[in-house]
C-alpha cells in the first residue's frame, strides 16, 4: 500500500533492498527492506497498475516517494 496515493495492492509482498548509499552490486540487508507487490517491484506491466521500480527508479520514485521515504513509512507502520 501507498499511503498517500490511494494505492492499494492485493498480491503479497516482495522484499525489495534499497540501493541507495550502497556499492556497485551490493544491497541494503534485509532490515532495510521495503515490502512491494510484484506489480511495483518488477513488473513490466504499465499503469495502472503501477509502475515497478526495477522497471524506472526516477519514474516510480516521482510517483511513490523514494526509497528512503518508504523505508520510513515501513517503518512507521511496523
Amino acid at each position: 500500500m501507498f499511503p498517500d496515493s490511494g494505492e492499494r495492492c492485493c498480491s503479497p509482498a516482495e522484499i525489495h533492498h534499497p540501493r541507495d548509499g550502497q556499492g556497485l552490486g551490493q544491497r541494503a540487508d534485509h532490515s532495510q527492506a521495503i515490502p512491494l507487490c510484484f506489480n511495483h517491484h518488477s513488473a513490466q506491466s504499465p499503469p495502472p497498475y503501477g509502475h515497478a521500480i526495477h522497471k524506472g527508479t526516477k519514474t516510480f520514485e516521482a510517483r511513490y516517494g523514494t526509497e528512503a521515504e518508504l523505508l520510513e513509512r515501513t517503518r512507521e507502520l511496523l
